[in-house]
């Protein structure tokens, strides 16, 4: 039994080095492509509230405001870790335009070199729950190396929405934490199907509950090393 989980995880890590190495080679490929383009800018704003009880985690993105259609949205996540690594959460959405999603959101975290390298795989999947919304998947990877309060990596994405397209926006990330518990994410990302750049902005705030000897709770945070899933 033992050796069967450790094979298992031994390709579950020979799996995200080798979507790593695809994603770093689109990523060098398309950029030489992209130089010579003239792009339309899009730029996104938002916030999210982190509340972790492990195993629970719950996340609330209050404003999710896009400046180029002036379009809000709000999500809200409640997940649950399963197995090392993996989390899997119920994913409600509702933006200006009366939309509304319910889906299925499922993560897995990769952390070497001391929790200095962290790499994200995750996948998406929603249903519109009125006749304005189409049903949306999406294959999220990021990767970030961690240096004291800093840490920079890139992030793809690809968007399938049912009889409206597909969008594939890949591009580099910064992240700073201004506290334990809190920080600022940004990306630069270029769609690699059509002529648009998307500029992300993410203020995000973690507050990780503990259960004491007592039974009581505390808002003590985790080691900073741990907290590079804001996205």
């Amino acid at each position: 039994m033992l050796n069967e989980v450790q094979g298992r995880r031994t390709a579950m890590k020979k799996w995200m080095w080798s979507m790593s190495s695809l994603l770093l080679c689109l990523l060098w490929c398309s950029s030489l492509r992209l130089q010579a383009q003239q792009r339309v800018h899009k730029q996104t704003l938002l916030s999210e509230w982190i509340l972790t009880l492990d195993p629970w985690i719950v996340r609330w993105r209050p404003l999710m405001y896009s400046l180029h259609s002036d379009l809000a949205r709000v999500d809200l996540m409640v997940g649950h870790k399963t197995l090392k690594g993996w989390y899997n959460y119920l994913y409600y959405r509702s933006d200006s335009r009366h939309r509304k999603w319910l889906g299925y959101r499922t993560d897995y975290n990769f952390r070497a070199w001391k929790n200095r390298f962290f790499s994200k795989t995750e996948l998406r999947y929603f249903a519109g729950l009125n006749r304005l919304t189409q049903p949306q998947v999406f294959l999220i990877e990021s990767m970030n190396l961690q240096w004291q309060e800093v840490n920079a990596g890139i992030l793809a994405f690809y968007r399938e929405t049912l009889r409206v397209g597909a969008v594939f926006f890949a591009g580099p990330t910064f992240k700073i934490r201004f506290s334990p518990r809190g920080g600022i994410v940004t990306a630069y990302t270029y769609d690699l199907l059509s002529q648009d750049n998307l500029i992300l902005g993410l203020v995000y705030y973690r507050i990780n509950l503990k259960r004491g000897k007592a039974g009581a709770y505390s808002g003590e945070p985790q080691h900073p090393l741990v907290q590079m899933d804001a996205l």
